[in-house]
């Protein structure tokens, strides 16, 4: 999910086609030299693709006056006949040329399509990436030149272009869905600078002038914000990206589509334990949304190559922000449970020629079947796993923005958050009696204020050991330390000791109807080893000023 900063996929014509219909136009001109032509009345065509990119302005919105045209890097081109069969294909190179063979000179189209895509083979990458209008069934971005004969060496380049026309978009914003196929290089480019012969799941990026930020129905455009989803319907992920003029765009906004193919990297290679929600800078969070949301931020400047996040929005794109995820947090915005500290820590961590980017990298990977929670913690025990000679610098690292835990649990830490008491949130994780046993943890809604969020103190992380594999049965259930009356849904992410999980959150009722205040997780299976729970209350109130009274929320752990 995109960064809350103070404030909280076409069906379009690009340059002369029906972008639902996957057809645009883009100049039919030559700029590039003629290739030689082939015998036999074949043709090469050739020539480079581009599309107009509009960088960002000091206070974040979007500068057009400093638009630039770039290269369509490894996008997938296709050769078009008259009744649009593809007679051949092949791909943009690094600086958008491409140059394809055509055995028999007729009339064609070059078509350039919202793609990037490699087969998986032994020894190289395998992926396919593709930009999509949610709010036209789905249908992929592409950019059409005119029809042309192709005989001998012919130069096509197509151009796709904003549409911007001085103070609004005048024409099809054809230049939208390569902008976002181009962070997406990027990232790519960047992971398979460590594994060159990587294959990730397919991604599909939803991107339409039609996506606003209001909730509702997504394939009208109702997709409240940037976000990336697991699921975006038959099971597979998907990225959602906001299109609304004079609203909320973010087409141009590279570090936040980088931000969310970030979360998408962490599905695909990973895993993020983020119980996700509003997340402003700032705020104390729960650890695992802090370090969710750290990385999306920190891998936007690690992929991008540079650290200001920018996000432009409202009427001409013209008002944003920016942060800077090289700036150290400082007082009380230092420590694991604040995305600042997070951002700051992996961006730097991946600047320092102690540590790098392939540990980096290595030891996101590595958090996968880690039995501890994706925190600041985890990932710099993981980074010292695989990159030993780095400890010194991490740890060190770590401990200058008050993260001093000396594992993946945060044995030791001192940074309290300013929460203690019945609900302190020292230790990290709380050690449960074991199998048989009960014991009470306490939540509170300390830095819960305006709106339901999981906030620092709205989690307890416990902790307990499983001799032997088997099946057993988790209950948590209301405790009378509870200070007010209203009904409780306690929810639970069990971890087991491989890596797996599974969410308890079935919000359970009486028989007759009454809210039951407990959640059961029966007969399950957990492996031998450490396993660890994530207990929140789905009803945690929120706070409508600081200064207001908290709420605690005490709830009895019975493991049998």
């Amino acid at each position: 999910m995109k960064l809350q900063n103070a404030r909280g996929a076409a069906s379009s014509v690009l340059a002369c086609g029906l972008l639902s219909l996957l057809s645009a136009c883009g100049g039919g001109g030559s700029s590039s030299p003629s290739p030689a032509p082939m015998p036999g009345g074949s043709a090469v065509v050739s020539g480079t693709a581009t599309y107009q990119s509009v960088p960002a302005a000091a206070n974040g919105g979007l500068n057009y006056g400093a638009a630039s045209f770039k290269p369509i890097r490894g996008a997938t081109v296709q050769l078009l006949d008259v009744n649009g069969a593809v007679l051949a294909s092949g791909a943009t190179d690094g600086l958008g040329h491409y140059s394809i063979a055509l055995p028999v000179a007729q009339q064609i189209t070059v078509r350039v399509r919202a793609e990037l895509a490699a087969s998986p083979a032994a020894d190289g990458p395998g992926f396919n990436f593709s930009v999509r209008d949610n709010t036209q069934g789905n249908a992929l971005y592409v950019l059409d030149s005119a029809p042309f004969v192709a005989t001998g060496g012919v130069a096509r380049d197509l151009q796709a272009a904003s549409g911007w026309g001085g103070s609004s978009y005048t024409a099809v914003r054809a230049a939208g869905p390569f902008s976002i196929l181009d962070v997406v290089y990027a990232g790519t480019q960047k992971v398979l600078s460590v594994v060159p012969n990587l294959v990730l799941p397919t991604l599909q990026l939803y991107w339409s002038a039609n996506n606003r930020p209001a909730s509702g129905d997504p394939t009208q455009g109702f997709i409240g914000t940037s976000f990336f989803t697991s699921n975006a319907g038959a099971g597979q992920p998907g990225l959602f990206l906001l299109g609304a003029a004079d609203v909320d765009t973010d087409e141009y906004d590279t570090h936040v589509v980088e931000h969310e193919f970030g979360h998408y990297l962490q599905y695909a290679l990973s895993r993020d334990d983020s119980p996700g929600g509003p997340h402003s800078s700032g705020d104390k969070l729960d650890a695992r949304l802090a370090f969710s949301e750290g990385w999306g931020n920190a891998w936007s400047g690690m992929a991008l190559g540079g650290p200001l996040y920018s996000d432009s929005d409202g009427p001409r794109q013209a008002s944003g922000f920016v942060l800077d995820v090289s700036r150290a947090p400082v007082g009380s915005d230092q420590g694991a449970y604040s995305e600042t500290t997070l951002q700051y820590l992996l961006w730097t961590a991946s600047q320092d020629p102690a540590i790098g980017f392939t540990p980096i990298y290595n030891a996101f990977v590595a958090l996968k079947p880690l039995p501890a929670f994706t925190t600041a913690y985890a990932m710099s025990r993981m980074i010292k796993t695989v990159s030993p000679s780095s400890s010194t610098e991490v740890d060190a690292l770590w401990n200058s923005v008050g993260v001093h835990g000396t594992d993946e649990y945060g044995s030791g830490e001192t940074n309290d958050g300013g929460i203690t008491g019945t609900a302190a949130t020292l230790p990290v994780y709380k050690t449960h009696p074991g199998i048989g046993g009960t014991a009470t943890y306490c939540l509170t809604s300390h830095y819960n204020v305006g709106q339901f969020a999981y906030k620092l103190g709205t989690t307890q992380f416990i902790r307990f050991d499983v001799p032997a594999a088997g099946t057993h049965t988790l209950s948590v259930t209301r405790s009378a330390q509870t200070t007010d009356t209203a009904a409780t849904d306690p929810d639970f992410m069990l971890l087991r000791s491989d890596g797996t999980r599974t969410v308890a959150d079935t919000n359970s009722l009486n028989p007759d109807g009454s809210p039951s205040n407990a959640e059961t997780l029966a007969s399950t299976s957990l492996s031998a080893g450490t396993t660890v729970i994530a207990l929140s209350d789905f009803n945690m109130p929120a706070k409508s000023t600081a200064a207001s009274p908290d709420t605690l929320r005490c709830f009895d752990l019975k493991v049998n």
